[in-house]
C-alpha cells in the first residue's frame, strides 16, 4: 500500500488515444489519499491546476470539464510535475452512491481501460463542439490553507515526525534509567547514566539531522531530473516536428 505523491516517477503519463496524432495526454497515479483515514487505494488524475482528483469523482463531473485532466503533450505534464512540492493536494468533491454505481457500471461494461479513456475523450470533444485539440487552460488554483504544497515544502517536520522524534528520545532515556538500580545506585552511577543518556540522544540527533539533509538533497535532485526529462522530451518533439 502506497501513498499518493507528487513524484513524477510514481506517475504514469499516457496518451489518451494512441491511434490519434492529436490526442492529448493524461497523468495517472494509484495510491492512498494522505488525508484519508481509511487508506483506501484509488486511481487519481492530475489536474492542470496541480491538484489531484479521484477517478470516481472525475467520472461524476460534467464532460465539458474533461480538459481539467488533459495535457497537450507529455512535456507539458512533466513541466507541471516539476513545480509540485510537498504533500499532494487532493480535490475534495462529494461523491454519492449513485455516482459510485454509475462508475462501476461503466468500468464493468467489458471495455478495456484504453477504450474507456477513448470514450472519455470522445465525450469531452463532443461537449466542446468536436474540437480535436483544443484544451482549456484554467488558472492555477489558489493555495489551500493548511494543506497547500507550498506550506508543506516550508515546514521543517510534519506533526507525526515531531511526535515520533520525542518518543524515540524518551525511549532511549528510559533504556538507560531502567537499567539503574534505585536502591544501590550512587552519585557516580547516576552521573554516568545521565551522561550516557544525553550522549545517546545527541548522537541520534546528529544522525537524524544528516539523514534529513540527505532527504532534502534527494528532493532537489528529483527536481533536476524532472527538468532534464522535460528538456529532453521538448527537444525530441522539436526534432519530430522539423
Amino acid at each position: 500500500m502506497r501513498t499518493l505523491t507528487n513524484d513524477y516517477r510514481d506517475c504514469k503519463i499516457i496518451k489518451i488515444d494512441p491511434a490519434d496524432p492529436t490526442s492529448p495526454y493524461g497523468v495517472l497515479q494509484e495510491g492512498c489519499d494522505p488525508n484519508d483515514p481509511t487508506y483506501r487505494m484509488r486511481m487519481f488524475y492530475l489536474q492542470r491546476d496541480g491538484q489531484w482528483i479521484d477517478e470516481i469523482a472525475r467520472s461524476a463531473r460534467p464532460d465539458s470539464e474533461g480538459g481539467d485532466v488533459l495535457f497537450e503533450s507529455s512535456a507539458e505534464a512533466l513541466e507541471l510535475l516539476a513545480t509540485l512540492r510537498g504533500k499532494p493536494v487532493v480535490r475534495d468533491l462529494p461523491v454519492s452512491e449513485a455516482d459510485v454505481k454509475n462508475y462501476l457500471a461503466r468500468v464493468g461494461s467489458g471495455s478495456s481501460p484504453q477504450e474507456l479513456l477513448r470514450q472519455f475523450l470522445a465525450r469531452y470533444r463532443a461537449a466542446k463542439g468536436g474540437k480535436p485539440s483544443h484544451i482549456e487552460k484554467p488558472r492555477l488554483a489558489a493555495p489551500m490553507p493548511g494543506n497547500s504544497s507550498e506550506r508543506s515544502s516550508k515546514r521543517v517536520l510534519e506533526p507525526i515526525d515531531r511526535v515520533s522524534e520525542v518518543l524515540f528520545g524518551l525511549i532511549m532515556v528510559l533504556t538507560f534509567t531502567g537499567s539503574l538500580s534505585v536502591a544501590e545506585a550512587g552519585r557516580d552511577d547516576v552521573r554516568t547514566m545521565l551522561i550516557g543518556a544525553l550522549g545517546c540522544n545527541l548522537a541520534w540527533g546528529i544522525i537524524d539531522g544528516v539523514l534529513y539533509l540527505m532527504g532534502c538533497l534527494a528532493e532537489k535532485g528529483r527536481g533536476l531530473l524532472t527538468f532534464r526529462a522535460v528538456r529532453k522530451t521538448t527537444d525530441q518533439n522539436k526534432r519530430t516536428a522539423s
